[in-house]
């Protein structure tokens, strides 16, 4: 199903980087909404791959287990 919110964040964002002297419209939308398809595949993946792997952890039996999921997860985010 299509997500509204996420229909109208396209609508408002992505027109300011679509230059229709460079091209067609259509094409340039079509280019910027799959690289954005692209990268939130690459990220949700690492972070289902971080996450399966200390969760694999946590059900051997290490010490250094976390506790949870949602702390795998976080840890992946970069620290400041």
């Amino acid at each position: 199903m299509l997500n509204p919110k996420t229909a109208l964040f396209f609508l408002a964002f992505l027109p300011q980087f679509i230059d229709a002297s460079r091209g067609a419209v259509w094409e340039q939308a079509l280019v910027l909404g799959l690289t954005f398809v692209d990268v939130g595949v690459c990220t949700d993946s690492v972070y289902a791959l971080v996450t399966g792997r200390r969760a694999a952890g946590c059900s051997n039996g290490q010490a250094s287990c976390a506790g949870s999921a949602t702390s795998a997860a976080a840890s992946t985010w970069p620290s400041a």
